[in-house]
């Protein structure tokens, strides 16, 4: 495979291309010689990297199955939503190991609310920042809200954190 490559360029196999579609735009390069293997095999030239977010973005992307046995959490989070228009301030936590299907669910959920007018802060965690406190929230939540489009550093640190809340959700914070 390095052999058919071009200088300056990544190729990879069918099984790696069936991993990064949908987060690298791809050629295909046909059927390719490879030393050491006596069959053909296809070969595709990384070409650039997609903006996605996440793994559910590639999802949509592709077409989900039928969601299936979520009856009662979608029941929780519009019971969730109900009061937070009534002026009961909700957080929500979904919390569960990777490809239980809580970003599916988030998915769902919003496709619901269309009718709806709304603001959702959304974060998503990375298991090797467990020690810093607030920081999807600050980071993740904040900084794509658009409110927030020409702060370039968002504060990380609880007093600062709340204070930025305020101001986008009076209501929220004490």
């Amino acid at each position: 495979m390095e052999r058919t490559a071009a200088p300056g360029t990544i190729q990879i196999t069918v099984q790696t291309y069936r991993l990064v579609a949908g987060y690298f735009d791809c050629e295909d390069l046909g059927l390719v010689g490879v030393k050491g293997i006596t069959t053909r095999v296809r070969a595709y030239r990384v070409t650039g990297e997609r903006r996605v977010q996440a793994c559910i973005d590639v999802a949509r992307e592709r077409g989900f199955t039928r969601l299936v046995g979520r009856e009662q959490e979608l029941h929780l989070l519009c019971e969730g939503f109900a009061r937070a228009k009534e002026r009961y301030g909700q957080a929500i936590s979904i919390i569960g190991d990777a490809g239980l299907g809580k970003s599916r669910l988030l998915y769902e959920f919003r496709q619901s609310l269309t009718d709806e007018e709304f603001t959702l802060l959304e974060g998503r965690c990375s298991p090797y920042r467990t020690a810093v406190a607030y920081l999807c929230l600050s980071l993740n939540c904040l900084s794509r809200t658009s409110r927030l489009t020409r702060v370039m550093r968002i504060p990380t640190s609880r007093p600062k954190s709340c204070e930025t809340l305020r101001r986008l959700a009076p209501m929220s914070l004490p």
